[in-house]
């Protein structure tokens, strides 16, 4: 009980600090050299690149989903 006290104490103490925070909003303007443009121009990711980035996580994430239904069959139905 008292962890749960204390953890509503932390919630209301930064609910209350970003309710009386005021925000102030200063337009700044940023001098970007052409220079760096040019650089990163050098470093920009070519399309068949994205592509084999897409894929290689597409395949990850269809090995981790057959590893987490395996798991689920086999601690519902057993082996």
């Amino acid at each position: 009980m008292n962890e749960t006290n204390l953890i509503f104490e932390n919630i209301n103490k930064i609910s209350r600090f970003h309710l009386n925070k005021k925000v102030i909003f200063i337009p700044t303007k940023y001098n970007i050299e052409p220079k760096s443009y040019e650089f990163s121009k050098k470093y920009e990711l070519k399309p068949d690149e994205i592509l084999i980035m897409q894929m290689v996580g597409m395949i990850i994430s269809f090995i981790t989903m057959v590893k987490a239904l395996r798991t689920f069959v086999t601690y519902r139905y057993g082996r």
